[in-house]
Parts: structure tokens; C-alpha cells; sequence
């Protein structure tokens, strides 16, 4: 027992600012879910589509629906699922990212590149977020691990088959996560082909296959789907590229955008950075030369440098129009590079870990006095402060007033729909812009026999309808954007 105990404390102490980063994290999705009186789009994105599974869906792959459609076939509706599941995944990368960190530049550095990570905006203000992106992370992070554990300069007579597969099966899931991933699929294949160029180590071509393989037959049938829905996914991405109208100067001005907000979604780190960089000790340009060298460090290349040079290509020559929560997982494995370029070898763990908590701390309670100050008074949308469950309630109080049948379907803009859906406590089928294309597994006919409520953003859109609904004063007085909130009832053809 007592050895059993010893071993439990050696644990934890080996694992302190792991530990104090999932800490953090749990009270910042927990914050939010207490204080939140809705939920960022995204979430219902991900509720609206979670009613089946699908090999793929109209503006994103599946993997990240996946989760939450076996997640609640498991378990059961609820509203706090994206909360959960977004603490799951965060503190997964965070896990993943420590023994990557590690591996490249030891257990001191990887626990100070672990804290700086969990500072960032993604871990913090946006930890409430359920998406694409959250899922794509820690795909990343699992998949560089294993990589860099099982692969990263090694000889191929060193490596078993089951190797290949498993990396092969971690290509396809961070591809079915997000296909912004082929970016780092090309980094891992630079970093190899370093590595094994500067280690005189030979790449193993059988390896290569059968990780192409295993990847290609796991990924078929998404492919497969999006040839059969006629490639409408792509043309969601091919929305993000200026093609038409181009300009240098606008694409510049778009990027330079997407670098100050990336300064912003990293402003805690950067702040424990400079706190700690005045006594590193050493000579910061002798250990800038050593990291990059390409014999040592062929992963900053593949996994730092070419994600940020390659976004800037496609921004400037290519017409892309950077999203600012791109920057995530382009400067994923940023930290574990500026910590040790950054920070001396020597320094006080107890020193580093109150600074890191005084400006979480200091966070937080921004964070808190932000949104007990927010208003919806503005014209733009707030999602998180949007009245999710008075605007339910009523919407469902009027389908009630007109049948004593269980709602089954909404119809309407993905947000709006979404709000009613989630927060009605029954979970309907949400028919996304109305469009069936984008809710195929709902069928037209059980639509005529249950009824459903249509909401729209313009009363002209449902003039067809004998009545429209729409939020009463003293709801719409607290946002302009609630008076673009209308619905109209189809009663149910069935008797209940």
C-alpha cells in the first residue's frame, strides 16, 4: 500500500503542470457552462447534424459529429454535451502535446510548453468550443506522438507492420477530422525526409504503402460520399478562396489581420515568455541556430515552419482568405519551440507555476466581469449571451397551443433552429435551411404526418403561412439581432 502510494506521488509530481493545466481547463469550461445562457454556433452545428451518422456532411467532415452522435447514443441528450466533450478533447491535446514535448526537447521544457499552451485562447476564452478544429488538435497531437515515439529516426528494420497501420489509421481520422490536416500529413513527410537524410537512415517504401493503404481504405467512403452528394463540401472551401475578385494588397491586408489576431489568441503565453526570457542565461541566438539546425531538428521545419509558410502561399498567391482560428493548429507545436529558445534551463518551478496562475486568475476574472457586462443591445449576435431558453419556450409554447403532438422537426437557419432544438429539453430533428440536402436523413414524408415549426430571419420568408410568429417586446429590447427572429407552425396531419 504504502509503495502503491509513493508511486501515486511520483506520479503526480512528475506530472504537476499537466495536472495544473487540465485544472484550469476544467474550471474554464465549467465557468462557462455556469455562466453561459447559450452557445457559440459551432456547438449547435454539431447538434443539428448529430441526429445520424453520416459519412460526411455538408460543410465539414465527420469525425468531429462522430463523437458526439456516439457520445450521446451512449449516453443521452443533453445540452452540456459540447462542453463536455470539448474538456475531452482539449485536455487529450494537452496530455498528447506533454509527451511530444518530451520527446523533441525534454521533460523540462515539455512542461513549461504544456502550461503555454493551455494559456492560449483555444484552452481559455474558447475552451467552451465543440468543432472541427477542437477535434483537429488533438488528432494532430496524437498523431505527431505516435509518429515521433514509434517512427521519427528510426531504422525501417526497426519498425513492425502494425506500426505503419496505426499511423496510417491516424492519417485518415485527422483527414476525416479536418482537411486542413494534408498541411501536416506534407510536414511529417519533410520532417522524415530530414531526419533520414542527416541520420544516413533508410526510408522504408513497404512502410509508406501500407500506411497509404490502411489511410486510403478508412477515408474511401467519405470520398465515395462526397462524390455521390456531387462535391458539395468543396464548395463550402472553395468559398474561402478569392479567385474573381483578387488583390495582393486585400489578401495582405487579410493576413497581417490573421497575424495580430494570432498575437491576441496568444497573448498569455507571450506575456509568461517575456516574464521568464529575461534570465534565460544563454545566448538566445546560439540556441535559435542549434534548434533549427536541420541535422537535430528536422521538426521545426516540417511541423512549424512549412504550416506558416505554406498558409502565407496559398493567403497571398492563391486568393485564401485566412480564418483567424486557423492560426490554432498552424502554430500548434509554436510553444515547444519558444519555450526552450526562450527560457533558461535553470529555473523555479514554484516561481513559474504562480506566474502562469496569477494571469489565469487574471483572466478568468476578466472573463467574468466580460460577461456579466454583456449586452445583446448591440446589432451583432452574441452567442454565447443569446436568451437560448426564453426564445425555446416560446417557440415550443406555440407549437403546444396548436397540437398536443410531440415536435419532431424544425426547419430553419442552423443557429436559430438549433437554439429551440437544443434547449427545448426535446432535441427535434433540425431540417437546416430548409434544404435536404444538407439533413438527408430526414424524410419529407414524416414531415407532412408530424408537422414542424419553420423559423426564418425574415417574415417575408413565411408570408405563405396563415400565422407568423414573433419574439414579444421585451425580449427583441434586449438585441436588435432578436427582431429577425420569426416562425410559423405546420400542424402535424396525425392525431396524437
Amino acid at each position: 500500500m504504502l509503495s502503491q502510494v509513493k508511486f501515486l506521488m511520483a506520479a503526480i509530481k512528475a506530472n504537476t503542470f499537466l495536472i495544473v493545466a487540465i485544472f484550469f481547463l476544467a474550471i474554464w469550461v465549467s465557468l462557462s457552462a455556469f455562466i453561459n445562457t447559450s452557445q457559440f454556433g459551432d456547438n449547435f452545428e454539431q447538434f443539428n447534424w448529430a441526429h445520424s451518422w453520416e459519412w460526411g456532411y455538408w460543410k465539414h467532415p465527420p469525425l468531429t459529429t462522430w463523437l458526439l452522435f456516439g457520445f450521446q447514443s451512449l449516453f443521452g441528450f443533453n445540452y452540456l454535451n459540447t462542453y463536455f466533450l470539448a474538456f475531452v478533447c482539449l485536455s487529450t491535446t494537452l496530455f498528447f502535446y506533454n509527451k511530444i514535448g518530451k520527446i523533441l526537447i525534454g521533460h523540462h521544457f515539455a512542461e513549461i510548453a504544456t502550461l503555454l499552451l493551455s494559456s492560449s485562447f483555444m484552452f481559455t476564452w474558447r475552451a467552451q468550443m465543440f468543432n472541427h478544429n477542437t477535434v483537429l488538435v488533438m488528432m494532430l497531437t496524437i498523431l505527431c506522438w505516435y509518429y515521433f515515439y514509434n517512427i521519427y529516426k528510426k531504422n525501417s528494420n526497426e519498425l513492425k507492420i502494425i506500426n505503419w497501420l496505426l499511423f496510417g489509421a491516424f492519417l485518415a481520422l485527422c483527414f476525416l477530422a479536418k482537411y486542413q490536416s494534408i498541411i501536416f500529413f506534407v510536414g511529417l513527410g519533410i520532417t522524415s525526409y530530414l531526419a533520414a537524410k542527416n541520420s544516413n537512415n533508410k526510408i522504408s517504401i513497404f512502410g509508406i504503402f501500407l500506411t497509404i493503404l490502411i489511410a486510403m481504405m478508412m477515408i474511401y467512403p467519405h470520398l465515395f460520399w462526397i462524390f455521390k452528394n456531387k462535391f458539395m463540401i468543396m464548395h463550402y472551401t472553395a468559398d474561402r478562396f478569392n479567385i474573381d475578385d483578387y488583390s495582393f494588397l486585400d489578401q495582405f491586408k487579410n493576413l497581417i489581420s490573421f497575424l495580430v489576431q494570432q498575437i491576441r489568441f496568444f497573448i498569455i503565453p507571450l506575456l509568461i515568455l517575456s516574464i521568464l526570457s529575461f534570465d534565460t542565461g544563454r545566448k538566445k541566438f546560439t540556441k535559435l541556430f542549434k534548434l533549427t539546425s536541420i541535422s537535430g531538428n528536422s521538426w521545426v521545419w516540417g511541423l512549424i515552419l512549412f504550416p506558416f509558410l505554406f498558409l502565407i502561399f496559398l493567403n497571398l498567391f492563391c486568393g485564401l482568405k485566412l480564418a483567424n482560428h486557423w492560426g490554432m493548429s498552424v502554430f500548434l507545436f509554436t510553444p515547444i519551440f519558444a519555450c526552450f529558445f526562450c527560457i533558461a534551463k535553470k529555473f523555479k518551478r514554484n516561481i513559474f507555476l504562480l506566474i502562469y496562475t496569477g494571469l489565469q486568475i487574471l483572466s478568468l476574472s476578466i472573463f467574468i466581469f466580460y460577461k456579466n457586462g454583456a449586452s445583446l443591445s448591440q446589432h451583432k449576435r452574441n452567442d454565447e449571451a443569446y436568451p437560448s431558453k426564453i426564445i425555446s419556450n416560446l417557440v415550443i409554447a406555440s407549437w403546444k397551443d396548436r397540437s398536443d403532438c410531440k415536435i419532431n422537426f424544425i426547419s430553419g437557419p442552423a443557429f436559430e433552429s438549433g437554439v429551440v432544438s437544443v434547449y427545448s429539453g426535446e432535441y427535434p430533428q433540425v431540417l437546416e435551411d430548409g434544404d435536404f440536402t444538407k439533413s438527408p436523413w430526414i424524410n419529407k414524408n414524416d414531415i407532412e404526418r408530424d408537422g414542424m415549426i419553420v423559423i426564418s430571419r425574415s417574415s417575408e420568408n413565411l408570408s405563405k403561412y396563415t400565422k407568423i410568429f414573433s419574439l414579444p417586446v421585451e425580449v427583441t429590447s434586449t438585441s436588435l439581432s432578436l427582431l429577425d427572429f420569426y416562425w410559423a407552425i405546420i400542424p402535424p396531419l396525425k392525431e396524437c
